[in-house]
């Protein structure tokens, strides 16, 4: 329950435009059942619905309203900066915790000594069909579902519910902006197996999520898989520059050849299919071009890890998949849509 004293906990929901789904997310925080001590902090990211009165609504909440929509990894910063909390659990406003959430996340971060980052296992809020427990990359630093609940090997936690020990997170230096948003929770988890902290999802509890509230696409419509241009196009830079920041250096320029060759072919058939030349232009032009020009984050970042880092290059790839994402989901879904 939230007290006076000096929380625990950290409850950080970066919210826009979430006027349909906030209250749901923050009561699932507030319905916490012998949870540690806790604070809500939001970050309104300029919204331009009724978020804002939803909001001041609960007392209890901490609110930073934005004057200018800033994107996801500035939010959850300014967030953790204000943050009073020994461990932050970031989450989107488009989750629902299950009621034993903040209590099971606080326990196993004590049995890893509280040098892990856990997330829950992730539902479908519309099914209740498990969407993943963590998961593994493949080698274009694509996120792969896991749902084995023997799983203890991961490679990242999706940012939609996160926890990470606050000293954790400053040592890390917390989302890179210059992500502007996705895969900044990639990058993060990254960052954290190469200093040796383990990434893990425990078996029980979890929480509600709908998928692509915020920047649209990312999950099947009927049959098939859906994408937003935006997504898509921030997805594939910020991949481009995961790689360029944490693999070794023989590698880049291979793995480089073959997302360009991927994007290529991949390209062609979704003008062909949607009928689309936007699509070339935004998603497999413009993310390569804007990836180039923030390679100067990139390159003082790797420079940075290098100082520190504690694993193997075959530590930090063990829970690599060697089967592309993209060819899985052509597999199941064959080719997405345009949203």
């Amino acid at each position: 329950m939230i007290e006076m004293r000096a929380p625990i906990v950290s409850v950080c929901i970066a919210n826009y435009n979430g006027e349909e789904i906030i209250a749901d997310c923050l009561d699932s925080v507030l319905m916490q059942k012998d949870a540690p001590r806790f604070e809500i902090i939001v970050h309104d990211d300029a919204s331009s619905d009724n978020s804002l009165e939803i909001i001041r609504k609960y007392g209890s909440v901490r609110l930073i309203a934005s004057a200018e929509n800033v994107g996801f990894c500035v939010s959850n910063n300014r967030m953790a900066e204000e943050a009073r909390g020994d461990f932050l659990l970031l989450l989107n406003n488009d989750a629902r915790l299950f009621e034993d959430s903040l209590t099971t996340l606080y326990g196993e971060s004590n049995l890893y000594d509280h040098k892990a980052i856990l997330g829950l296992p992730q539902y479908e809020a519309s099914t209740g069909n498990l969407i993943d427990r963590g998961e593994y990359l493949d080698f274009f630093a694509s996120p792969i579902p896991a749902r084995s609940e023997e799983q203890r090997d991961l490679a990242m936690i999706m940012g939609a519910c996160m926890w990470i020990p606050s000293r954790v997170w400053r040592q890390i230096g917390g989302f890179p902006e210059w992500f502007v948003t996705n895969a900044e929770d990639v990058y993060l988890c990254c960052y954290a197996r190469a200093l040796g902290y383990k990434v893990f999802v425990p078996k029980r509890s979890g929480f509600y999520h709908i998928v692509g509230y915020s920047l649209g696409g990312g999950k099947a419509a009927g049959r098939r898989l859906g994408i937003s241009l935006r997504r898509r196009h921030f997805s594939e830079r910020n991949r481009l520059l995961v790689q360029w920041v944490f693999y070794p250096a023989w590698m880049i320029p291979l793995t480089f050849m073959a997302n360009l060759i991927g994007l290529l072919v991949e390209a062609a058939l979704l003008i062909l299919v949607n009928r689309r030349i936007d699509f070339a232009k935004f998603i497999y032009v413009e993310s390569i071009r804007s990836a180039w020009r923030a390679r100067g984050h990139a390159i003082a970042s790797r420079r940075r890890i290098a100082t520190v880092r504690r694993i193997s290059a075959w530590a930090f790839f063990t829970p690599f998949k060697l089967i592309p994402q993209k060819v899985r989901l052509l597999v199941q879904l064959g080719l997405p849509r345009a949203m």
